[in-house]
């Protein structure tokens, strides 16, 4: 009796463990569409058109949320964020810093479900329509659930898992913006190596958008857990004129300074906290600096 006990208890363990993931059966043991075969190359948004249009301006402003995990998320958050960004476009520009564009760093589902993108679509439409705001957006782990690529590629701007683009001043300075990633905890090697070539043959400045912290405050469970791939990429961003790098996944929120070459700002989960990062650029002295407000 007590044996039969024992295998319903691990049966509903197993169970638990299998439907809280959110992989689904398919994907308990198998999990398809690795960074390896994903994402080989940072695409050229400065070739195709893709690039947002900051004009020749000195110095604007981004907002940049993260974990945003449509499906479990207060559903009122979006539409305070859109309220929010109403006002505080206002007084960014009369700041000096107009607001151009948005970034998401990931996780934009809970489980890689076809309705939780179709409301990120939605969301990120509003934002365009209401706030002439487009969003930037790259993948997240749980972006990944349930084979979510397909639906990610169909269904999210710009459509790439990694990519980059420059933006000008007027004083003919540029700063280049490298989104890569890293929905699967690491960049794979096609994708680092292209990452490097890219980077040692730009001279400008740079900015960094990753979902998985890079080093996180040396937090093991939510970093990049390849620690040759995580060194690569710091002596990278060292040698190549990094400022600073925006991450996600951990929930909480960290910055890191790697003395005087860069920071790394990982942002809370707007899941959790409603949490949007505002980054004022300066282009022409090639520089940024940020602030984070919590909406709930």
């Amino acid at each position: 009796m007590m044996k039969k006990i024992y295998l319903v208890i691990i049966y509903v363990i197993f169970l638990q463990l299998l439907f809280s993931c959110s992989f689904g059966w398919s994907e308990f043991f198998y999990r398809p569409d690795a960074v390896n075969s994903r994402t080989k190359s940072i695409a050229d948004f400065d070739i195709n058109g893709l690039a947002p249009d900051t004009g020749d301006s000195d110095c604007f402003s981004v907002l940049v949320v993260t974990d945003v995990h449509f499906g479990t998320s207060d559903d009122n958050l979006p539409e305070k964020l859109l309220q929010w960004a109403d006002v505080k476009k206002t007084s960014l520009a009369a700041e000096g810093y107009p607001l151009k564009f948005s970034i998401c760093l990931g996780d934009v589902t809970s489980s890689g479900a076809s309705s939780e993108y179709d409301d990120y679509a939605d969301f990120c439409i509003k934002m365009k329509s209401d706030l002439d705001v487009q969003m930037y957006t790259i993948p997240g782990n749980h972006d990944l659930y349930n084979s979510g690529w397909s639906k990610w590629e169909s269904k999210v701007f710009p459509n790439k898992g990694a990519y980059r683009f420059t933006t000008s001043s007027s004083s003919g300075k540029k700063m280049s913006w490298y989104f890569i990633d890293t929905a699967n905890g690491t960049l794979g090697n096609p994708q680092i190596n292209d990452l490097k070539a890219k980077m040692k043959a730009d001279r400008n400045r740079k900015l960094v958008f990753s979902h998985y912290p890079i080093y996180g405050d040396g937090h093991w469970y939510y970093i990049l857990q390849n620690v040759n791939e995580r060194d690569t990429l710091i002596n990278l961003f060292a040698k190549n004129d990094v400022v600073g790098i925006f991450s996600g996944h951990a929930h909480y929120e960290k910055r890191c300074q790697f003395g005087n070459y860069f920071f790394e700002k990982t942002l809370n989960a707007f899941k959790r906290t409603g949490t949007v990062a505002v980054v004022k650029v300066d282009v022409a002295h090639g520089t940024c600096d940020y602030d984070c407000y919590d909406l709930k």
